[in-house]
């Protein structure tokens, strides 16, 4: 199948907590990123394909204890619905070299992303396609709502069976620091934003590394942001879904994104 860059192929009739259940195909071009212990894998997070041979996630993803993992211990599952059974759409790959942005911070998460290269092309289908990156003239609108898909923890605390979405506004930077001052002023730049609700419907734990993305007038799906960072419970390593969301993004990177990805 020819790539339909940051198009839905299959057109249906009629994290996420209190999100949408998806369809097959309905987000082609979210990818679930695993990390190999021994023969254990365990699922991290979320990643996004950019272009046959590259996914794009959070740094924070490919390390564990301030240390980079070694790319073999990567694995990336795309096309993927169900979360705890194969589809026969899905395809995995491995991972040839890992680049983390060569500023980023590992206490403070900055510059929280990185590019994935594979070590085999991915094949295009209906259910795997990438997305288009951040058109750079087109501003962002707290208006606009972007989509974040996953995972990730329900509002039930459990790993979500198949693959949901969930629609979030961008939340201006003083709105997000009066939410709570001390974690967001710890953490926001101008290469990072809010976005979320106060309610409940959120991304959230393992949904860390997938996009926040819009569609344009021309029905295209363009990547802005990537899950970088929320509030935590207290004395839990699982999201508080009432508090806003840090998202790297990804327009403050386009650059860098095109000269890594492309070499």
């Amino acid at each position: 199948i020819i790539e339909n860059r940051g198009k839905r192929i299959i057109k249906h009739e009629g994290l996420i907590t209190f999100g949408t259940g998806v369809r097959p195909g309905d987000f082609p071009w979210h990818a679930a990123i695993y990390h190999m212990n021994w023969l254990q894998r365990s699922y991290k997070c979320g990643g996004t394909i950019i272009n046959s041979y590259t996914v794009l996630t959070a740094a924070h993803c490919v390390y564990e204890s301030f240390s980079l993992i070694a790319a073999e211990r990567i694995i990336v599952q795309i096309g993927k619905h169900n979360f705890h059974m194969a589809d026969d759409f899905t395809r995995e790959r491995q991972v040839f070299k890992i680049i983390p942005h060569p500023s980023y911070n590992t206490s403070l998460l900055l510059d929280d992303i990185a590019l994935l290269r594979l070590s085999r092309e991915i094949n295009y289908s209906d259910y795997i396609q990438p997305i288009c990156l951040w058109n750079p003239n087109t501003k962002l609108s707290e208006k606009n709502l972007g989509v974040a898909v996953g995972w990730g923890h329900t509002e039930n605390d459990t790993i979500s069976d198949v693959l949901r979405y969930v629609e979030l506004p961008v939340v201006s930077t003083i709105t997000c620091l009066m939410s709570d001052r001390d974690f967001f002023g710890t953490f926001l730049t101008d290469k990072n934003f809010c976005a979320g609700y106060l309610n409940g419907t959120n991304v959230c734990s393992g949904d860390s590394g997938g996009s926040l993305a819009y569609e344009d007038e021309k029905k295209v799906w363009r990547i802005r942001g990537i899950i970088s960072l929320s509030v935590r419970r207290r004395n839990s390593e699982i999201c508080n879904p009432k508090h806003y969301v840090i998202f790297t993004d990804v327009a403050k990177y386009l650059s860098w994104i095109r000269q890594e990805s492309f070499q």
